[in-house]
């Protein structure tokens, strides 16, 4: 892990080939977003992760994104990938291309 943009990161490579940073953000009590950063920001994807261990149902409790992301295995972060959705932005341009 390193840090960039005064974040937490990690390196990663997309199935396909394609290399991504990948950030946990917005922690909550049993859920993070997964951000896939690319360095053609057009390309970023974004997944949600849901936590699986009893803590995570403790209302009070706040997940910690460097756990998070230190704990995130190679299958799970491919399992994300999948259905991880492209930026908004990215979505509304290829929308009016499809048409």
């Amino acid at each position: 892990m390193l840090r960039l943009w005064g974040r937490t990161v990690r390196d990663w490579t997309a199935p396909d080939g394609s290399a991504f940073r990948v950030e946990v953000a917005l922690p909550g009590t049993s859920s993070a977003l997964v951000v896939f950063h690319h360095q053609n920001a057009h390309l970023d994807r974004y997944a949600t992760w849901q936590a699986s261990d009893r803590n995570a149902r403790a209302v009070s409790a706040r997940l910690d994104a460097r756990a998070v992301l230190a704990a995130l295995t190679e299958a799970e972060l491919r399992a994300l990938w999948v259905r991880s959705a492209p930026r908004e932005g990215q979505a509304a341009v290829l929308t009016s291309m499809s048409s």
